[in-house]
């Protein structure tokens, strides 16, 4: 007489279903797949809007009262968590943070893991400020700066040509990344960016403290870092010009608030673009990937 086979666990058969979920290991057409399996993530919940990188998520909810965004967010993570249920996904709660970004000072005590959550390797705080950011981004320039050191020297070590090519492609990309946002920050932060790049101009050129900056970026044929913000903001409002299912396409073709006396990245774009009386900036217009700027060549 045979023995009844024994039923298959619920556990077992879950992982069993999982395992025929997903897109293939290594395969050409991997990663297409699996942007397009992510993209029914980001129509959950109306009035929430989803940034997705990759695999990344971001879920932002801009209202008048923290109460009402609290609400609308908790009714998006209830659809998420149906969502990565029919998917056979699992959420990294680890990485998972919680922030309010607000100018007021009556913020609700809410429990947040987060105050300063990082998305694609920038730093927020609640303020806006940009503070953490460039902080973070201070002691990695630092960090990297050291390098250079070790490269140069009075009698030996590498030239200048070899140094500022290290510079470029090894410390100024740190100290650069999301650089069209800082805008906003103060004076007194971004200064703290600018000192890594004169740090770096007295190894390249061998100059003392008293070496005038001016004079050590012309001898190494470095552009200011102002220089380059101003012109990564105009390259970045001008993709938003173009680039019409942007969120941002909508709200730079609106007039700038001026509510506020805390400045913001269209009325910053705008400034600027007057300032260096440059031709008017249309969307129609063919994108502008470049600007003449005197006496510098990178």
């Amino acid at each position: 007489m045979s023995q009844p086979k024994d039923r298959e666990s619920e556990p077992s058969r879950k992982r069993k279903q999982a395992s025929r979920l997903g897109v293939p290991q290594g395969g050409v057409l991997s990663p297409t797949l699996f942007l397009v399996f992510m993209n029914s993530i980001q129509n959950i919940k109306p009035h929430v809007k989803a940034a997705l990188y990759a695999d990344d998520l971001a879920l932002i909810c801009s209202e008048d009262s923290c109460g009402t965004a609290q609400v609308r967010l908790q009714e998006c993570l209830t659809l998420l968590e149906q969502w990565t249920e029919d998917w056979a996904m699992s959420v990294n709660a680890a990485k998972t943070t919680y922030s309010i970004f607000s100018l007021s000072t009556k913020i609700p005590n809410l429990r947040l893991k987060e105050n300063h959550p990082k998305y694609l390797g920038v730093t927020f705080d609640p303020r806006l400020t940009w503070c953490k950011q460039i902080e973070n981004v201070q002691k990695n320039g630092i960090r990297r700066t050291s390098l250079l050191k070790k490269l140069a020297g009075t009698s030996w070590g590498a030239d200048m040509k070899v140094l500022k090519k290290t510079y470029v492609e090894y410390v100024r990309p740190v100290i650069e990344y999301g650089m069209a946002s800082w805008e906003t920050a103060a004076k007194t932060n971004f200064q703290k960016i600018e000192r890594v790049q004169n740090q770096s101009l007295r190894i390249l050129s061998g100059g003392m403290k008293s070496t005038p900056i001016n004079y050590m970026e012309a001898v190494a044929g470095l552009e200011p870092l102002e220089d380059r913000e101003m012109r990564k903001m105009l390259t970045q409002y001008t993709k938003f010009q173009h680039l019409t299912s942007h969120p941002m396409h909508k709200l730079i073709a609106s007039k700038p608030k001026k509510r506020l006396k805390r400045t913001n990245f269209t009325a910053s774009a705008l400034q600027i673009h007057k300032r260096l009386d440059l031709p008017d900036l249309k969307p129609d217009a063919p994108l502008q990937t470049s600007i003449d700027w005197p006496l510098w060549s990178q």
